[in-house]
């Protein structure tokens, strides 16, 4: 299920336009810094990858949305530019 999870956000990032993706994640629990919604352990993934200004909007509007909260399958997410 995680594995799906992660390759459904992947191909979302080529929809958008981005290249050169590449994701890292340890499929192992690690205890947070702190707790979040009441989890103290959980899998941390980075995505780091260009594209175009217009998939930020796309991308956040994506990891913000009611059933990813409702699932709980995303706690927490950043996304920055460099």
């Amino acid at each position: 299920e995680r594995e799906a999870e992660i390759q459904s956000f992947t191909d979302l990032l080529a929809e958008t336009g981005a290249l050169d993706v590449a994701v890292s994640y340890e499929n192992v629990p690690q205890r947070m810094a702190y707790p979040i919604e009441g989890y103290n352990v959980g899998i941390y993934v980075l995505y780091m990858y260009s594209a175009p200004s217009s998939a930020a909007k796309k991308i956040q509007k994506k990891l913000s949305a009611p059933s990813i909260e409702k699932e709980r399958s995303v706690l927490r997410f950043m996304t920055t530019r460099a």
